[in-house]
């Protein structure tokens, strides 16, 4: 059951995080950024405890017998990748960044993490990496998504790629368990965004739009697309998840199609297919060192 899940693992991730930036879209025509982040936090918490409740107890459990030590790792990747990151990609919306230059900044993460993360790829695959944020930029390009930036969007474009490149990181040095570090992560972020919302206010208008998208980014996003998040960290390479994301605006662009309507250009489709051949080439070489999960399996 574990190989065919990390087999599926990555496209179902691909799949889904894709979705969000439509239903964020859909979402916060009712709601302010702060209310919509803790509408999705306490959510998937509510459902994953749930979940984990019925199928695996002894996960929740597993929460109060967290060491200091334990709790403090879970903590922060919980208010790195699910409070820092979250708050500066709306952030980075909302000072004026358009949503496809902020894709390129974002887009930056898979090349950001061997560097990071000290990992030696290889040449070779770090020159499928570069041809791989090429193919982002013309997708991009082709769509006419660049529009505008302003110095503080910028900023906070970057640092939202910071956090979600030192998220992954933190999370691979996780070991309390897929549920059980995600169950933390949620706890914490709820707690941070209560006191948040208590502060400014909560606003959200009860419209069957805003419950739809709540319900998909809560269901599908939040507790679907992080727990395969933290189950591939956990089993493959970090720079392999990573890179990943590069197929992230594609998938968008033709949900955007598929859901509006709106009309993808031949840049874009030949953008997209150089991202898709440079991810699928990354994901079959293997850098100095790699274990592939299969091989983890079979150990």
């Amino acid at each position: 059951m574990s190989s065919v899940l990390a087999k599926a693992a990555p496209l179902l991730f691909v799949a889904m995080w894709s979705s969000g930036a439509i239903f964020v879209k859909l979402g916060l025509q009712d709601a302010s950024v702060l209310s919509f982040l803790l509408v999705r936090a306490l959510g998937a918490f509510a459902v994953i405890v749930l979940i984990a409740q019925v199928l695996v107890s002894e996960r929740v459990r597993a929460l109060f017998n967290l060491s200091i030590g334990e709790w403090i790792r879970v903590a922060s990747v919980g208010l790195v990748l699910q409070v820092a990151y979250q708050v500066f990609f709306f952030a980075a919306i909302a000072s004026g960044l358009s949503p496809g230059m902020l894709a390129i900044v974002l887009g930056m993460q898979p090349l950001l993490t061997p560097i990071m993360a000290r990992q030696s790829v290889g040449r070779s695959r770090f020159i499928i990496l570069l041809a791989g944020f090429a193919g982002l930029v013309l997708a991009i390009l082709g769509g006419h998504e660049v529009g505008v930036s302003t110095p503080l969007g910028l900023a906070f474009g970057g640092c939202a790629v910071v956090s979600f490149t030192v998220g992954t990181l933190l999370q691979k040095g996780v070991r309390t368990g897929v549920v059980t570090s995600v169950i933390g992560q949620y706890a914490v972020s709820s707690l941070v965004y209560l006191v948040a919302v208590f502060l400014a206010g909560f606003h959200v208008e009860a419209t069957p739009q805003f419950a739809v998208s709540a319900l998909w980014m809560v269901f599908v996003v939040s507790a679907g697309a992080i727990l395969l998040l933290v189950f591939m960290l956990d089993r493959s390479e970090v720079s392999d998840v990573s890179a990943l994301f590069y197929l992230v605006p594609v998938i968008t662009y033709a949900l955007d199609y598929a859901v509006f309507g709106n009309p993808v250009s031949f840049l874009t489709v030949a953008g997209g297919l150089i991202v898709v051949c440079c991810v699928f080439a990354f994901r079959r070489t293997n850098s100095p060192g790699h274990v592939s999960p299969e091989a983890k399996f079979s150990q």
